[in-house]
């Protein structure tokens, strides 16, 4: 499974609320989605320096992506 989340203008107001909706995850699920998102890590290697399986991590940004994608529809999930 692919997680993408759609281009962005990060300064305008829509990306700001995005910003904000990722603020309100629990915080193991925002350390996956931000090492993810922004540091354009693999999830093999979010395991591996979270010390943790991959299966882990891998359902921790399914859960994450499914509570963003409620919130906004610019968070989209494809398989």
């Amino acid at each position: 499974t692919a997680y993408e989340i759609k281009e962005c203008d990060w300064s305008s107001d829509v990306c700001s609320s995005d910003l904000k909706a990722i603020e309100q995850l629990p915080a193991e699920q925002r350390q996956v989605v931000r090492l993810r998102i922004y540091e354009n890590r693999t999830f093999a290697d979010i395991a591996a320096s979270l010390k943790l399986p991959l299966g882990t991590v891998l359902t921790r940004m399914q859960l994450a992506l499914k509570k963003l994608k409620k919130m906004f529809p610019v968070f989209a999930v494809h398989s």
